[in-house]
């Protein structure tokens, strides 16, 4: 699927090539006109990029949570295990829990 920034391009192309009208050029292709003057409203988001890539290098794992990762664990859990919450943080969390344990033997059952 092309973009509308494509779309204006294509339809300016084509529109000087055969010496069409925009409207008669986007009738012809299939494209709604009023792509013509779409204008995006969103933000750069580099600054958000920027933050996520921080997060994700203080991570175990290098990078944040994916929606494969949480439908793994929902999987994995979801014909045994009830009355438990999981954590999916990308191995944020591991640091934390590890942390507090400093006994050597095992634990009893």
């Amino acid at each position: 699927m092309a973009t509308p920034a494509v779309r204006r391009q294509v339809v300016g192309f084509l529109g000087e090539s055969f010496g069409m009208s925009e409207r008669r050029v986007c009738q012809a292709i299939g494209i709604n006109q009023s792509t013509m003057f779409y204008e995006t409203r969103r933000e750069d988001p580099t600054d958000l990029r920027a933050r996520l890539r921080e997060l994700a290098a203080a991570t175990l794992l290098g990078r944040v949570a994916q929606p494969h990762d949480v439908a793994r664990d929902i999987v994995l859990a979801a014909d045994f295990v009830t009355g438990h919450v999981f954590v999916s943080d990308g191995g944020n969390g591991v640091g934390t829990i590890t942390a507090g344990l400093t006994r050597t033997e095992p634990c009893a059952a």
